[in-house]
């Protein structure tokens, strides 16, 4: 068996389950597919109305969270720039103010 690119050897047994379910895996084959309790949820949900629409707002608020981190992230490098070239404006003039002291 062969489920997106993934594969396990299993037995299947076939029966009617009136409707209830189109297909029902064991523990062996739940197992051999790695299948998380989370994993069940998102198939389930995926018929509900909205489900494509609560993704994507999931995903841009994700996105944007990222954004907001790499802009910190990018700021404070600035910042670090910065303080690091006003030390050596500093010492330059610390420097210069000693040689006209003395």
């Amino acid at each position: 068996m062969e489920i997106e690119g993934v594969k396990a050897e299993g037995m299947l047994e076939v029966f009617d389950s009136s409707g209830s379910w189109e297909v029902l895996l064991g523990k062996p084959l739940i197992e051999a597919f790695e299948v998380t309790k989370t994993n069940i949820e998102e198939i389930e949900d995926e018929d509900e109305p909205g489900y494509k629409e609560k993704h994507r707002k999931e995903a841009e608020e994700k996105e944007e969270e990222e954004r907001r981190v790499w802009q910190k992230e990018a700021q404070e490098d600035t910042q670090g720039q910065e303080r690091r070239e006003l030390q050596v404006h500093r010492k330059k003039m610390w420097k210069h103010w000693q040689g006209e002291v003395q």
